[in-house]
């Protein structure tokens, strides 16, 4: 195993300019399934994130609550309101867009399940992150249809969803992430203070600069966010994977550079992705 370090220089290969004659069609649409009245954050989160991409358009379908707390934050998101697990499917099989983010914040419960459930026999591409993970984990059949996916497990996630100990994990945590990808088929962003990505084909890259500022509830959400809002783009979910962990901990290091790691929050990270852009001339 021969891991690939994230740079900054591997970033500016990775991420494509905008084209002069784009617009918002051009530019993707990502469907978010995320928040609920008690995890309103997470959506917002992953929404802000998203949306920093250059996401042609960000769609968050959620509980009225949700969206209301979203829309006060992030008007040029779009919504779709859906209160019941009817409502989701309904969503779900009936859109035209066909990559998502599911799972920020969603609870684990028989909505939930269905909706995990619908993105996975629907979508294209998707990105599965928190209580989407653990909906996986709780209904092991359900790795065998994350072929083609993103999952982005911290490693206690980790741990539910390969019944491997966090020490063993922690130990080894390149070669357990190179193991569920190849036996799964999906790209695998297993996060902790050192993140490992590893793909279906062996490659596996290790990012090592972001800041312990990251250490605090919220920080995974913009991740998912940044994550999927660049797979919207029709970038590989290599690729997506990569950049989305790569601008994360450029962001993170910037930000704890100006308000410092200690009182850095999450919702702090979406100012510094922007900064982060316009530093690298994006």
């Amino acid at each position: 195993m021969n891991p690939i370090y994230i740079t900054e220089e591997l970033l500016c290969q990775r991420l494509k300019r905008l084209s002069k004659d784009c617009n918002k069609g051009s530019n993707g649409t990502l469907n978010i399934i995320a928040g609920s009245e008690k995890f309103r954050g997470a959506a917002d989160l992953c929404v802000g994130g998203a949306l920093r991409t250059g996401c042609g358009i960000v769609r968050l379908i959620s509980e009225e609550k949700s969206v209301a707390a979203v829309a006060s934050r992030h008007p040029s998101c779009t919504f779709y309101p859906a209160a019941s697990a009817e409502a989701l499917k309904k969503f779900i099989y009936g859109s035209a867009d066909k990559t998502f983010l599911i799972g920020c914040g969603i609870g684990q419960n028989e909505k939930s399940a269905c909706a995990v459930s619908a993105v996975l026999n629907k979508a294209e591409k998707a990105t599965l992150d928190a209580d989407a993970l653990n909906i996986v984990s709780a209904n092991p059949q359900m790795r065998y249809q994350l072929k083609g996916h993103i999952v982005t497990p911290h490693v206690k996630e980790f741990s539910r969803l390969t019944g491997v100990t966090l020490d063993e994990i922690k130990g080894a945590s390149a070669s357990y992430a190179c193991e569920f990808s190849r036996e799964f088929g999906c790209v695998t962003v297993l996060k902790d203070s050192i993140t490992v990505i590893a793909t279906p084909d062996g490659n596996v890259y290790i990012s090592q600069d972001a800041s312990e500022g990251l250490s605090k509830g919220g920080s995974g959400d913009v991740l998912a966010g940044l994550i999927a809002g660049f797979l919207a783009q029709n970038y590989s979910v290599e690729d997506a994977a990569v950049i989305g962990v790569a601008v994360h901990a450029y962001a993170s290091a910037m930000c704890a550079s100006e308000l410092g790691r200690r009182s850095m929050l999450p919702s702090d990270l979406e100012h510094y992705v922007s900064k982060l852009f316009a530093r690298l001339g994006y």
